[in-house]
């Protein structure tokens, strides 16, 4: 029997696009989606990651409606219950979306983050995104073969503005967003032809799944099958060359071309 990823340190979802986030009809949208959904209703928001006020969507909505012209906030969402996650909506000319769930929250929910990030996906619609159980190294009985491995997946989705300003997308999760902008860049032909990838087109995009239901894999699968991938889109000098000595580095792919802040 195929047994998960034990004791991970989170479930995240990294999602960098292009619309504005301090538009309302963007945010609005989005908001809906986490109140329709029991498992993700927010239960704090602010825009200090610091503080929490009660969940208020017309204090949002109000937010949103005053923001001046190029101003630039955080949104955050929090919630402490089961599925507790610390989530940002980033505005301004590099918006993009950071959620962490604890690592803590039952597996049994962790498709349920894969289907809500496709919901995301759908609205934000990201140049580049990934969602992704990141696992401790040591959980692999086999750690000389795959701690290297696991730090480098946890390091390429762990996307970071900075990282991204610097690199742009860094690599494949375990669930993988790709819009025109990249895959243009990467080559649909390239894409469609990644080995042990399901890919789906009806979401958003190109969602490239390292399983038919990613969130099931062990740590080794995780990892064979994400090198596999890796190693098969390299072949377009995008993604930044990853290595992993004392700690993880990177270099940026000399095909990359970052996509300019609006």
């Amino acid at each position: 029997m195929r047994t998960m990823i034990e004791n991970p340190i989170h479930v995240r979802i990294r999602m960098f696009g292009i619309k504005r986030l301090e538009d309302p009809e963007t945010t609005l949208p989005i908001l809906d989606i986490f109140e329709e959904s029991p498992l993700m209703v927010p239960e704090f928001w602010s825009l200090d990651e610091r503080t929490k006020l009660p969940y208020d969507r017309q204090e949002i909505e109000q937010h949103l409606n005053n923001t001046r012209p190029l101003a630039i906030d955080d949104i955050f969402l929090k919630r402490r219950r089961k599925a507790k996650y610390v989530g940002r909506l980033k505005e301004g000319p590099r918006p993009h979306i950071d959620f962490e769930f604890d690592g803590k929250l039952n597996p049994k929910s962790w498709g349920d983050v894969f289907a809500f990030s496709d919901q995301l996906a759908k609205l934000f619609q990201p140049d580049f995104a990934v969602t992704h159980i990141a696992a401790h190294p040591l959980n692999s009985p086999r750690p000389d073969d795959y701690e290297s491995k696991v730090d480098q997946s946890g390091y390429v989705t762990n996307i970071t503005p900075g990282k991204y300003k610097k690199f742009g997308p860094l690599g494949l999760g375990m669930r993988t967003y790709i819009g025109d902008y990249y895959q243009n860049q990467i080559g649909r032909d390239l894409l469609l032809a990644t080995p042990g990838c399901v890919i789906d087109e009806d979401t958003y995009g190109m969602r490239l799944d390292l399983a038919e239901e990613p969130w099931t894999l062990d740590v080794e699968e995780m990892c064979d099958r994400w090198e596999t991938a890796t190693n098969h889109l390299n072949q377009a000098k995008v993604f930044p060359t990853i290595t992993a000595t004392t700690r993880v580095r990177a270099a940026k792919g000399e095909n990359c071309v970052i996509r300019p802040p609006l």
